[in-house]
């Protein structure tokens, strides 16, 4: 038979793991709205399944269906946490990547641009317009990629 305490302690863990992925998709969606990455929610399941896991573990059902289901579940869980984790941490970076290429890429542009003005090949009110514009993003893109870097 097994005892209250055991019994407890499953229901503690599978409860608080179940809390740790709530609280996981809670800051997924707030810092990606609505849409947040599949990697996030692969990340908070592996999480659950391993809070099952455990409480199976705990609760010791001692058939032999029941160990491999547990080992089977362990296994996923656990590779299913740690490919959502690498997934999630790789996230801020390939953002930054993409900032900066994107970055880069409005420099050049700007030089095309200054070199056809040279040519006359652009009017100084267009080089103006376009110059406003491409810095404003440059500015915006600067500003993405401090904050990202702070998280």
């Amino acid at each position: 038979m097994i005892e209250f305490p055991t019994i407890f302690a499953s229901v503690f863990i599978f409860v608080g793991f179940s809390l740790t992925s709530f609280v996981l998709l809670f800051f997924a969606r707030k810092i990606h709205g609505k849409a947040f990455p599949l990697s996030w929610l692969i990340f908070a399941v592996g999480n659950e399944l391993l809070g099952w896991s455990i409480s199976l573990l705990l609760l010791s059902i001692s058939t032999i269906y029941a160990s491999f289901f547990n080992v089977i579940l362990v296994i996923m869980s656990t590779s299913m946490m740690v490919f959502g984790m690498i997934s999630v941490l790789n996230e801020k970076y390939i953002q930054i990547n993409k900032l900066k290429n994107r970055y880069k890429e409005l420099v050049e542009i700007l030089e095309v641009l200054k070199s056809k003005y040279v040519k006359r090949e652009i009017s100084e009110d267009e080089l103006k317009d376009l110059h406003k514009s491409f810095v404003k993003e440059m500015a915006e893109i600067e500003v993405k990629i401090k904050e990202l870097e702070k998280l």
